[in-house]
Parts: C-alpha cells; structure tokens; sequence
C-alpha cells in the first residue's frame, strides 16, 4: 500500500459514517534494525500548517494555544483504528468521543447557536 497517496488528505469518516476532517499527517515510528511501523494519523489545523513550514507551524499552535477551548490544534487516531477505503478512511472510533470536533462543537455552541433563528 502507498501510505501517501492512499491516506494522505482523504476524508476520514468515523463508525456512524460522519466526517471527522481530512488526513493531515502520518506518524511513522523507526527503530534500529527493525522495520519502519505507522503508528496514527494526525487530523488538525497545527498538522496542516507544520506541512507549510515549521514557522508557520509554531505560529498556529501559539495562535491556538491561546484559545484552549475554542480549538485543539492536533488529534490523532490510532493506525490500527484506521482503514483506506477508496477516496475516504474510515475510522473505528466514535468522533463524539474524540477531540477532533472540539472547535466544531465550540463554533455550534457560542456562535451560531447565538444567532437568532438558526
């Protein structure tokens, strides 16, 4: 399997089928002597600028850091969780019980359920 082109920026939809966000990094861990083995996915705003540049990188994570409750920079999910399917991959976790609709779930909450009508 090509990890890059199969998982890399691909839609990650969850067990109930609702998407969580897009691929945003791979972690892979080395050891001497031994085969190189994929650890998680990242999904997050922090992963994404950190593939710009390291400095643009530090700034979204001090950027975010000052808004702890209104967005979590990175989430990850575990490799053996995860499955290529096509154009998505699908997650065996619930994204409810995940962070990685932190910042969603804080905008539904703050803003625009204190929009009049919506």
């Amino acid at each position: 399997m090509n990890v890059i082109r199969d998982c890399l920026d691909k839609q990650v939809v969850d067990s109930h089928g609702a998407k969580i966000g897009r691929v945003d990094g791979i972690v892979m861990y080395w050891e001497a002597g031994r085969q190189p083995s994929l650890a998680y996915i990242e999904l997050g705003s922090v992963t994404r600028a950190y593939r710009i540049s390291a400095r643009w990188g530090r700034f979204v994570e001090r950027l975010l850091n000052r808004f702890e409750y209104a967005a979590t920079g990175k989430s990850t999910i575990s490799w053996r969780d995860v499955t290529p399917t096509g154009n998505d991959v699908t997650a065996a976790v619930d994204s409810a019980k995940t962070p990685a609709l932190k910042w969603e779930r804080w905008l539904r909450m703050n803003v625009i359920g204190r929009i009049p009508g919506a």
